[in-house]
Formats: structure tokens, sequence, C-alpha cells
């Protein structure tokens, strides 16, 4: 079996759901979820029961010892090997996930992933399926529904602006910062030079009081009020609908423009990921995107 331990907002779940799903299709295993991290975490919630997930939810017997709730027990299981066997993602993105790779780990019967896995490179040679596991529920509020009428009456980009814990927490801001005015400026720049018609931009965001006092963008804003913080796979679905994306350096952006079906899409996305690190983060952009400076 797989173990997956799901944790943090719905850009992260996808992500490691998208890596573990990919890890039990090629092992061919039944894939399970630790979602244990829910218990104690006040801000998020489980976001992938929203979506056709096929990975069923771990029962305790299953599980190795909470990191949270019993620390000794949890770095004696990861010291000395026990089951299930701990594999975490800047292990396997080192050495570049390969399907040689993965069957590496076939020898062992069950398999803990831990860690974030955001990279596609876990998971692209299995894009149809995880597109399939991560279709959104037919049943729409009737107020996304009216915001994808006019999506889809118009040519459009997604816009997502995030704040939240990145300017309310000082370590977060460190680390992340907030994409720039001019990142967003340049954006619409690079879009306008590829399209030869008008289009809306329909803006997503965790602050949209701040959005739509502080965004100055010469462009047709629609600031986008759907979905509340309960229900964030409804504004996923409206980024995934719009026809381009500027994303944030956010994994939830990425999510809405991953996620976007269109052939012909253009994403623009941070070059940057990490404030902090002070390098190109290419291990977050896929083939097809075009990386600009977010913080400059």
């Amino acid at each position: 079996m797989i173990i997956t331990r799901i944790r943090g907002g719905l850009g992260n779940q996808l992500f490691q759901y998208a890596a573990g799903h990919s890890f039990a299709k090629r092992l061919n295993r039944r894939h399970f979820l630790d979602v244990r991290s829910y218990g104690h975490d006040n801000l998020r919630a489980f976001g992938l029961k929203e979506f056709s997930i096929s990975a069923e939810i771990a029962e305790p017997e299953l599980l190795p010892p909470e990191k949270e709730t019993r620390l000794l027990a949890y770095a004696a299981w990861k010291h000395f090997g026990s089951k299930p066997k701990y594999v975490r993602d800047k292990t396997v993105l080192n050495r570049m996930l390969s399907q040689r790779q993965v069957q590496d780990y076939s020898g062992h019967a069950s398999i803990y992933l831990g860690g974030l896995w955001c990279s596609e490179e876990f998971f692209k040679d299995c894009e149809e399926s995880v597109r399939s596991e991560l279709g959104f529920p037919n049943v729409m509020p009737d107020q996304s529904r009216l915001v994808l009428q006019d999506i889809r009456s118009r040519m459009s980009v997604a816009l997502h602006v995030r704040r939240d814990d990145y300017v309310s927490n000082a370590q977060v801001t460190t680390r992340f910062g907030t994409c720039t005015m001019k990142y967003y400026k340049s954006a619409l720049d690079y879009i306008r030079s590829k399209l030869d018609e008008e289009f809306g931009v329909f803006v997503f965001s965790d602050d949209l009081d701040w959005a739509k006092k502080n965004l100055e963008l010469d462009a047709d804003l629609h600031f986008v009020d759907a979905a509340s913080k309960l229900h964030p796979h409804e504004d996923l679905r409206l980024m995934a609908a719009c026809d381009h994306n500027i994303t944030a350096n956010s994994t939830f952006s990425w999510w809405g423009a991953w996620l976007n079906g269109n052939s012909e899409k253009i994403v623009v996305c941070p070059e940057v990921w990490y404030l902090s690190r002070k390098k190109r983060s290419e291990h977050m952009v896929p083939a097809g995107w075009k990386p600009m400076p977010a913080f400059d």
C-alpha cells in the first residue's frame, strides 16, 4: 500500500495527493491518506473530499506514530526504518523521479510518503489519471455558476493575489514574500502581446478587499467573490475555467492553472518561488509556462 500524509491548504493537498496517486499507480498498490493533521489544524480543512478521488482514508492501525502527538515514537519509527517505509519528497526529487526509481521501492509492502511533493515531476507521466481523479463536483453554487457563465462569455484571464499568512506571519513573509504590482503588470503585458483580442481579468484572492483597493492595473477587472474559505475548490474550479492564468507563488493558483484544460492556454508564473532563496524554481514551472520576476 501507499500512504500519503495530507496536510496544509488545498494547493498543498493536491500536490501530495497527485504524487501519492502516481506512486500507487506505478507500483499497482492501493492508495491511502493520512489526514490526522486536520485534527489539530485550526486554519486548514481537508479539501480533497470535494474531488473524485479514489484513495481511501487510512485506518489508525495502518499509520505510523504521529509527530505532533507522539514525537519520541515518531522519531524511533523514522530512525529504525520500521514499517511503513518512510519516503520523503526531497529524497526522490534529488534523484529525479522515474519509473525505474519508483520500482526501487517495490520491495516494501507499505510506503509512507511525507513532505510536500510540490513539483509536476512527481506525476506528469500520470497526468491523464491525475486529472481524472481531480474532477470537480457536478453540483455548483448559484453564485459560482453565474461567475462561470461570465468567464465563458469572453476571453478570460485568471489572476491570483496571495496574501493571508504571506503578510500576517513574519516568518512566512520572509520566506515567501508577495508578488509585486510590477509582476502583475508585466504578466498582463506579456499576455496582451500574445493575444489578438480584448480579455477580462478575473481576480481571485484570499484578501479580496485588499485587492480591490490596491490592484492598480490597466485592465477590465472582475473581482471574484464566489467562494468562501470553506469551499476553496469553487475558486479553483473558476480559475481553471479561464482561458489563461497569472499565478502567484502559491500552490493554490498553480493548480488553478494546471487544471486549466485549454490546450492554447498562456500561463505566467513567478520564476522564483521562495523569496528567501533568490534562485529560480525550475521544478515548480511546467513546460510551456512563462516564468517572470515576481519580487523585483
